[in-house]
């Protein structure tokens, strides 16, 4: 029989859990504007961060005498996300440099959970620090900020427009903004879901407050 000790920790546990799920919806949606707004700086950052990273590699390899086979998936991978940069933020999807990076990855991924796998005396908060600095970081930044605007995807419309000098705009893009189309996918995915909670949570709300949140929904 739980006590209520036990039952008031699992319970702000769970209320922890959903308080750091809002506000990390909260950060990428932050994130995601950003990059939408300064894409020249965010293709800066990110080209700066997979240096950084590749420096780390050779280090991990030098002083901690980590498997040479981890260390070069990785700055393979690393260096397939150097090359895609060089277009950032268009990419191709069925590109060599796109399908190098997307592979090395995973390899990346699985040469390095094979050997904490093995050296299970690391601690979990251990491994995922390790792996985020050296395995996800620069992916999920490529990620967040290829999705800062739909034309540049795969597909899109103006994947392949070119600049031109004379008339100092970009060929084939239709300047014009179409109303009621978000540009950032991501952006787009947030406020769905924000559409989505307001349908089931305002209803009830407002049947327990009636006209407290009729400024609310009209915003949106």
């Amino acid at each position: 029989m739980l006590d209520v000790a036990t039952l008031i920790v699992y319970s702000g546990g769970y209320i922890f859990l959903v308080f750091l799920s809002v506000c990390l919806a909260t950060g990428l949606y932050y994130l995601a504007e950003l990059v939408e707004e300064y894409t020249k700086l965010a293709k800066r950052i990110i080209t700066y961060v997979t240096q950084a990273v590749l420096v780390l590699h050779v280090l991990v390899l030098v002083v901690d005498r980590l498997p040479v086979r981890c260390v070069v998936a990785g700055m393979a991978a690393h260096s397939c996300y150097l090359g895609e940069l060089q277009k950032y933020p268009f990419m191709q999807l069925w590109s060599p440099v796109t399908a190098g990076s997307i592979g090395f990855f995973v390899l990346s991924n699985a040469l390095w959970g094979v050997y904490f796998w093995r050296d299970s005396w690391h601690s979990l908060e251990y491994i995922f620090g390790f792996l985020f600095i050296t395995t996800w970081l620069v992916p999920f930044s490529l990620f967040l900020s290829v999705a800062a605007n739909e034309s540049v995807l795969p597909g899109g419309a103006n994947a392949g427009m070119t600049f031109s000098s004379s008339s100092n705009n970009l060929t084939g893009l239709d300047t014009r903004k179409k109303p009621g189309k978000s540009k950032n996918i991501l952006l787009y995915c947030f406020g769905l879901l924000r559409r989505q909670r307001d349908e089931v949570i305002l209803p009830e709300v407002n049947n327990l407050m009636p006209g407290m949140v009729k400024t609310q929904q009209h915003r949106y």
